[in-house]
């Protein structure tokens, strides 16, 4: 991920992401930890997406994502970002 920032109280979440080669890729899927250990889907997006906004999260001391670029059968090693 390229930047990231927890504003509103904490509780709206913006992520900014970019991959080198988009053409590579075929999406993203996009995982949450309320925890900051136990990940679960979230959301997936285009290869061509580059930013997601989530409102409403819950005000845990610890929120975590990770991001994976996937392709086919292939899923990158994840991108990961916790607020605390």
């Amino acid at each position: 991920m390229q930047s990231s920032t927890r504003i509103g109280g904490g509780k709206t979440v913006q992520l900014y992401w970019s991959y080198p080669d988009v053409a590579m890729i075929n999406g993203y899927r996009l995982e949450r930890s309320i925890d900051g250990s136990e990940y679960s889907f979230l959301a997936s997006y285009d290869a061509d997406s580059v930013s997601a906004t989530f409102n409403q999260q819950p005000a845990a001391a610890t929120l975590g994502f990770r991001l994976f670029a996937l392709s086919g059968t292939y899923e990158s090693m994840p991108v990961t970002i916790i607020f605390q």
